[in-house]
């Protein structure tokens, strides 16, 4: 009995002190500019016409803006990857620019201010794509689209009540 109470104790406390362990962190998320692998070829175009179905779905938008949509979301994706090799590039360099012993410091420092001034403006390129979606919807559509854009975000987690499927059916929508 008692080798049987011992071992139960032994256990539990062996299971309590595991779970007081600290988690180990998760791995951080990819950065923006960070390579991530090519689609093939026509699945952007796809994921454009799925997310311009899901906006117009979801945003209640009309014909000429759901166009109007694509083609902003073409330019966001020819900014994205235009970004992502210029990137790419300066990477390259930066790695060799580490390697090379008779570097300066000036030639960290450029290096480092073209990098950070690359990332701000690609962020600037993104936001005013941003303006010129907002440009297309009205006041109401606006607010949707950033309801929609922070449910993307966050990995589209619909809001209270939502579901994610079929957003303007849960408001009492009717299809179209």
């Amino acid at each position: 009995m008692r080798t049987i109470f011992l071992s139960l104790l032994i256990l539990v406390l062996a299971v309590s002190a595991c779970a007081q362990q600290p988690q180990a962190p998760p791995p951080p998320p990819p950065m923006e500019d960070e390579e991530a692998p090519q689609p093939p070829p026509g699945e952007r175009e796809n994921v454009r016409f799925f997310l311009a179905y899901k906006m117009k779905e979801r945003l209640n938008l009309t014909e000429a803006q759901t166009l109007k949509v694509l083609e902003i979301l073409k330019e966001g994706d020819q900014l994205r990857l235009a970004h992502r090799e210029s990137m790419r590039n300066m990477r390259s360099t930066a790695y060799k620019l580490l390697q090379n012993p008779k570097a300066t410091d000036a030639e960290f420092r450029k290096m480092a201010e073209d990098m950070t001034r690359a990332k701000k403006d690609s962020e600037a390129g993104m936001d005013e794509l941003d303006k010129k979606l907002m440009a297309v919807f009205t006041p109401k559509q606006q607010l949707e689209w950033l309801l929609f854009k922070r449910e993307m975000q966050t990995g589209g987690c619909p809001g209270p009540g939502q579901k994610m499927g079929a957003p303007g059916k849960q408001r009492g929508q009717r299809d179209h």
